[in-house]
């Protein structure tokens, strides 16, 4: 999330891909960081990280590619472990009627 946060930050705003794109990873990077997202937020991930600065002349600068190829690298080396961090959990919830019933 850190690294997405300092791409939003210094993205200037005039290039769409770049003033979009660095939103939605930081967005969507801090919702996996919370625990708050889905299997296919981190499929968004890279897809938004590929698509930024993917056509030549689309961008001012290189901070798009800077972006992009950064967000891949690190989700693509740590996949697992983002995968277990927006993996649902199911957590059994066992009661006893009986006791409760009873006082």
């Amino acid at each position: 999330r850190n690294i997405a946060r300092f791409f939003k930050h210094e993205s200037c705003g005039q290039c769409t891909p770049c003033r979009e794109g660095s939103g939605w990873l930081y967005q969507l990077l801090s919702r996996i960081e919370k625990g708050d997202a889905r299997t296919k937020d981190l499929d968004l991930v890279l897809e938004i990280a590929t698509s930024m600065g993917a056509m030549p002349g689309t961008t001012i600068c290189g901070l798009a590619d800077g972006n992009n190829w950064a967000v891949r690298t690190i989700v693509n080396k740590y996949r697992d472990e983002f995968e277990a961090r927006v993996r649902p959990s199911f957590v059994p919830v066992t009661m006893s009627v009986g006791a409760a019933a009873n006082g």
